[in-house]
């Protein structure tokens, strides 16, 4: 993936990579499994694919909205998109129309409506974007070959949603039911 220069800069401090002690013991327990397990089902495996995953994770909390996103989700996700032919170049095209870099800033909910408008992209480009959009609101991954479910806990649809179910005043059933004096 060709990234984008990082003079422009659209990314927080949230996006560097998490250097626990877990997380360390972690990229090297998957750093010694990377020989063992077949391409598909690696972690990230390079410099170059960790820069992809951040600009994918910046790209991800531009179009979401979301200003913390599920570290395992955005992997599955990011690995599902980068095993399809069309998946690093859609990313990086997108990348660089929205100057997502490794590097930068927070931007404001007016910026990223600006950025966002509609009328700056392709069809293949919103197209893209409503399948990432999808991906994390449902967490599914939706695929002319079979859907998998990437996550079912941090879809965003959940946190979207919360505080509604504690709105309804009603027992289950209730708005399927004729309003009385009707």
């Amino acid at each position: 993936m060709t990234l984008p220069s990082a003079k422009s800069t659209l990314l927080s401090k949230s996006d560097l990579p998490d250097l626990s002690r877990r997380s360390v013991l972690a990229f090297l327990a998957t750093t010694l499994l990377l020989g063992v397990l077949p391409a598909p089902a690696r972690a990230i495996e390079s410099q170059e694919q960790l820069l992809s995953f951040v600009v994918f994770l910046r790209l991800s909390r531009i179009l979401t909205g979301a200003d913390k996103l599920d570290p395992d989700t955005a992997r599955r996700i990011f690995n599902l998109i980068s095993a399809e032919p069309w998946g690093i170049q859609h990313l990086a095209q997108l990348a660089g129309k929205l100057k997502v870099t490794p590097v930068g800033i927070v931007i404001t909910p007016l910026q990223r409506e600006a950025l966002l408008d509609p009328v700056r992209f392709d069809s293949g480009e919103r197209w893209f974007i409503n399948h990432l959009l999808t991906t994390w609101m449902t967490g599914i991954y939706f695929h002319q070959i079979g859907n998998q479910t990437v996550t079912y806990q941090h879809a965003l649809m959940h946190t979207a949603m919360e505080g509604v179910g504690d709105k309804c005043t009603g027992e289950f059933g209730y708005w399927s039911r004729a309003p009385i004096g009707t």
